[in-house]
């Protein structure tokens, strides 16, 4: 029986659909006809060129028919070769030349690549149809290809993830002159279309003159002096912030820094309100905003635990919606460093009204009775006004501190598991995963009622190795 080329189609589109890659390749040997229709799926997929035998391989195979084949390049092209010599280097410059519909540009160790032709740089940025750029440079913080092909970009862009060199290389050995670390200044061409801004080691000095009215959102890791203010200037329009701080600071060093920051909004006009805000305690506080927040999410764990600093912040964003990742001495009723002493002091906690709350097990609490913890959970929550409350009881082995922004994923409404999981196998639980397993935690939903008396929904779950939420308890009052 043979298939007719329509029903060969919808196998082809179905495969694209799965990402079959594999799949694809092999039916576009088959015949011309097919081999026509599966290449205009395989190129409407991520492309990415890992060597210079990549390079070599794609670029023959898109100047074979480079009339039909380009015009078809649009998604994304992800260049990760390192840098090329000889054929492998001509081919690629070749092949950026003919480039015309592409959308998304993906340069992993760009200053290598750039540097593998002279006329890459004015290759890639005589570019006019990129709308994404990812950009990733690993060593010269002042590297002349990359701040050439910065300054001459002709694309407009509507997003821009850039993970610039560290410069404190250069600055030790006395070179301040580094400029491939502002992205203000990086992206000035792009000012009047940019929405989103992603991207690490970025060191904004002073403010600019240059104003991207429509971002609204900004995720970034600053440098090591975490200067807010230009953001303020050339960014007003934003409505979510992610931010962390690349300097590791000492306790000594936090009340000037946060000093600093709002020192220097005193002569621009703040961000009054934002939508979203996230990053770690001590590089929220460092920040100094004194803006209000309706999502705040915050880790207060590991280093980050001084709730000193959540006073203060709660202080200034008043939120709705308080997500909250903290070591289980946090709810150490008697201590004054407790998160009962911050909700207690000042009014403003008394915005919350969604809490969700991600407990980090320390020491003894480990072993503790979870019915304990669960009282000090409510009692500390008592003075706060909420109709939604859901708490996670996490295993102290999965805080991870190197990193403190994979902490910070998991803090979300639903507290998704993490993309690692690991699914315990039945009978091989640990220790918290075993307690969970057989505590009844119903059996404190009358005092829950009690002592929240305007809460509508509870949720609690646990977390053990497994890294899989167990449901615990779901209640609507």
């Amino acid at each position: 029986m043979r298939l007719t080329y329509d029903v060969l189609f919808i196998i082809l589109e179905t495969q694209s659909l799965q990402d079959r890659i594999h799949d694809l390749s092999s039916m576009s040997r088959a015949c011309r006809t097919l081999r026509i229709q599966a290449i205009k799926h395989l190129l409407d997929h991520d492309v990415t060129l890992r060597d210079a035998r990549d390079t070599l391989s794609f670029a023959l195979f898109m100047l074979g028919d480079e009339d039909r084949r380009f015009p078809l390049l649009r998604r994304s092209l992800s260049i990760r070769t390192g840098k090329l010599s000889g054929r492998a280097a001509l081919a690629l410059f070749e092949l950026v030349s003919r480039i015309w519909s592409l959308e998304r540009l993906v340069l992993t160790n760009a200053d290598q690549i750039l540097a593998s032709d002279a006329r890459l740089p004015r290759a890639l940025a005589s570019l006019t149809c990129l709308k994404h750029l990812d950009f990733h440079a690993t060593q010269d913080s002042n590297n002349s290809d990359c701040v050439y092909f910065f300054k001459r970009m002709q694309s407009r862009l509507l997003t821009a993830s850039l993970h610039l060199p560290s410069p404190i290389r250069r600055f030790m050995n006395g070179r301040l002159n580094c400029e491939l670390v502002d992205p203000i200044r990086l992206l000035r061409n792009s000012a009047d279309t940019l929405t989103e801004l992603h991207g690490c080691n970025f060191e904004a000095r002073r403010s600019h003159d240059l104003v991207y009215p429509h971002v609204k959102r900004l995720n970034v890791h600053l440098g090591l002096i975490p200067l807010i203010a230009p953001y303020m200037v050339s960014f007003p329009n934003v409505t979510s912030v992610e931010v962390t701080c690349g300097a590791a600071f000492e306790p000594s060093t936090v009340p000037s820094f946060s000093f600093m920051n709002e020192d220097g909004q005193m002569n621009i006009k703040p961000w009054s309100a934002l939508e979203e805000l996230v990053g770690n305690l001590t590089d929220i506080y460092v920040l100094a905003l004194r803006c209000t927040v309706t999502t705040l999410r915050v880790k207060a764990s590991g280093r980050h635990r001084i709730l000193s600093y959540l006073a203060e912040v709660l202080s200034h964003a008043r939120p709705t919606h308080l997500l909250l990742e903290v070591e289980s001495p946090s709810f150490c009723l008697e201590s004054d460093d407790s998160l009962m002493s911050v909700f207690r002091h000042g009014d403003a906690p008394q915005s919350i009204r969604t809490f969700v709350v991600r407990i980090v097990l320390q020491g003894e609490d480990c072993k503790a009775d979870l019915d304990d913890l669960f009282v000090r959970v409510i009692e500390t929550i008592k003075p706060l006004p909420l109709t939604s409350f859901k708490v996670q009881i996490l295993h102290e082995s999965l805080d991870l501190e190197p990193d403190d922004r994979d902490g910070l994923q998991d803090l979300e409404s639903a507290l998704a598991p993490s993309p690692i999981a690991r699914v315990a196998q039945e009978g091989n639980f640990c220790l918290l995963e075993a307690k969970l397993r057989g505590w009844d935690a119903t059996h404190h939903v009358d005092y829950v009622r009690q002592a929240c008396p305007l809460l509508k929904q509870l949720t609690v779950e646990g977390l053990g190795c497994s890294v899989v939420p167990w449901p615990l308890l779901s209640v609507r009052f």
